[in-house]
């Protein structure tokens, strides 16, 4: 794995990427309060609102998956050794997936707990990645340098085609099983019931020109300056809308600050592969939901805030410290806040 790739996994795996993330000022104007929900959460980076108003969340780095009662009340589901992430219920069942740390023995699986209690492994991403790795055929990194300039670069910053690793981040219900927002695999994966894996979609790499003042900062040769960068696209949620279309926040595979610009992006695709670029400018697009008249709201992670896409118009929200996750449920919104800290979940109304 590049170094470029790297840094957009650690922050969706680890509780020590970010700390000193501090969160604004309230909008002004806003009609209300957020109302916690649950708190002393660690790292519940997804969430999902169940048919009664529950909320499921996969606590990543304490291993747990958690059920949330419309009273705060949480029960713990299931204990993993490894991080729990994505969460999809059907009434008192829940899916989700497990991803271990452990590059010897790589681990993604999508698992499902029913409403006995029962749990079993429908499907191993890992296996299924390691046989078709379904980015191999996207090039990473620089274009258009001169043999003189590559071989300038640092082995980190060499141009390289899509490599094996899975980060089953999230997921959607669909009907007969599971679609999976796959971050180390950039691409979304189709699972059935029964288990069985297809790649549905395979995003493009997203590029960005590299300022002078950016290669100074990596220690870059000045060969690179005004040149294209190829980052990985990192899905990290996946969402369904009345009309058929899907959409899937991006992370731009490399440093998630401002340092290279707010990149993270939005994205509308459909099953027969054809795609848009509706917005950019997140900073640290982690997370999207789907509410009323057109509006999709998104999660900038770093950005500290919830924005909204509406009418090709990004307007923010509400300023939250770090919120990763976000589900529109009954007309509010439901958002995973400060994640790498008191992991805190909290609703209002839009």
């Amino acid at each position: 794995m590049s170094w470029i790739h790297r840094v957009s996994i650690a922050v969706l795996t680890s509780s020590a990427t970010v700390a000193a993330l501090g969160a604004a000022p309230g909008w002004a104007g806003a009609p209300e309060e957020p109302k916690v929900v649950a708190s002393g959460l660690a790292g519940p980076l997804q969430l999902d609102v169940g048919h009664r108003g529950q909320i499921y969340t996969g606590q990543s780095f304490a291993g747990l998956l958690t059920r949330i009662g419309r009273n705060g009340n949480q029960v713990t589901l299931t204990s993993e050794p490894t991080s729990v992430s994505g969460v999809a219920s059907r009434r008192w069942s829940v899916a989700y997936t497990v991803r271990g740390d452990d590059p010897a023995n790589p681990l993604a699986q999508l698992k499902l707990r029913r409403a006995n209690g029962q749990i079993r492994t429908v499907a191993d991403l890992a296996a299924y990645e390691a046989a078709h790795n379904p980015d191999a055929g996207n090039r990473y990194g620089f274009r258009g340098l001169s043999a003189d300039c590559l071989a300038q670069l640092p082995p980190d910053f060499q141009p390289y085609t899509g490599q094996v690793d899975s980060n089953p981040y999230t997921l959607l219900n669909v009907p007969g099983g599971w679609l999976v927002a796959d971050a180390g695999a950039n691409a979304i994966l189709k699972v059935t019931k029964r288990g069985r894996v297809s790649t549905f979609f395979v995003f493009r790499p997203q590029k960005a020109t590299v300022s002078a003042e950016v290669a100074a900062s990596f220690g870059l040769p000045d060969c690179v300056a005004g040149k294209t960068f190829a980052f990985e696209p990192v899905p990290t949620d996946i969402e369904q809308n009345a009309g058929g279309y899907f959409f899937s926040t991006l992370l731009p595979g490399g440093p998630e600050d401002a340092s290279l610009g707010a990149r993270g992006a939005l994205i509308r695709f459909d099953a027969d592969g054809e795609f848009s670029n509706l917005a950019s400018g997140f900073l640290g697009a982690t997370n999207l939901a789907i509410g009323r008249g057109g509006r999709i709201y998104v999660a900038e992670l770093f950005g500290n805030q919830i924005s909204m896409f509406r009418h090709g118009t990004v307007t923010p929200v509400r300023s939250l410290p770090s919120p990763a996750g976000v589900e529109y449920s009954r007309g509010r919104l439901v958002v995973s806040t400060d994640v790498f800290g008191d992991g805190t979940i909290v609703s209002f109304a839009p």
